[in-house]
C-alpha cells in the first residue's frame, strides 16, 4: 500500500497534466533530466510533513500538513519571466479547481512562489516554484491485539536423544 503522499503527488500530477502551457509534460519527482525539447515542463514533489497528534489514546488521529512543490521550467529568453507567469497562473487555476485534490485532502493553500533563472548551465533555463500546502488526516496504526492473561504454561525437558520427554510439567496458576 502506497503512503498517502504517493497518492497527493499522483493527484496533483493528474491535475496539472493537460495544460495549455505544459501539456503531458508533468513529472513525479525532483531528479529528472530533461531536455530543452521538452520545455516548458512541470515537477512534482513533496519536501516535508509536519504531523500533529489529535488524541491521546491510542490508535490516535494524525492532522498532517504537506509541503507540495510544483516546479515550472522553461527555457531561459527574452520571454522567460511571460513564459513563467503564464505556468503560474495555470498551475494556480488547476490547483484552485482540483477540489481538493479529488478529496484526498481537507485544505490546499499556495503559501509561496519563488521565480528564478540560471544561466551558468549549458542549457540556461527560469523556473517558477509553487509550494502547497495539503492538510489531511490519518489514523495511527492500533496496537497489536492485548495478550491474554498467562494462565497456564507447559515444559518439556529432554536430556538424550530418547524421543520421549524426561521431564513433562503443566501448571495453571490460581486466578
Amino acid at each position: 500500500m502506497a503512503h498517502n503522499r504517493q497518492a497527493i503527488r499522483d493527484a496533483v500530477v493528474a491535475a496539472l497534466t493537460g495544460l495549455p502551457s505544459t501539456g503531458a509534460s508533468v513529472f513525479a519527482g525532483r531528479v529528472y533530466q530533461h531536455q530543452e525539447s521538452e520545455l516548458p515542463l512541470l515537477r512534482v514533489y513533496t519536501r516535508q510533513e509536519l504531523v500533529e497528534y489529535m488524541d491521546e489514546q491510542s490508535p490516535r488521529d494524525m492532522r498532517r500538513v504537506l509541503t507540495i512543490e510544483v516546479r515550472g521550467i522553461a527555457s531561459a529568453n527574452d520571454s522567460a519571466d511571460a513564459v513563467l507567469d503564464v505556468m503560474a497562473l495555470e498551475i494556480e487555476d488547476a490547483m484552485d479547481t482540483s477540489e481538493f485534490l479529488n478529496g484526498l485532502v481537507s485544505d490546499l493553500q499556495l503559501k509561496d512562489a519563488d521565480i528564478n533563472a540560471d544561466g551558468s548551465a549549458e542549457q540556461a533555463f527560469g523556473d517558477v516554484v509553487l509550494r502547497y500546502e495539503a492538510t489531511y488526516f490519518t489514523e495511527e496504526k492500533a496496537a497489536a491485539a492485548p495478550v491474554d492473561d498467562f494462565i497456564t504454561f507447559h515444559a518439556e525437558s529432554q536430556l538424550d536423544a530418547d524421543p520421549e520427554p524426561e521431564l513433562v510439567t503443566e501448571e495453571t496458576l490460581p486466578q
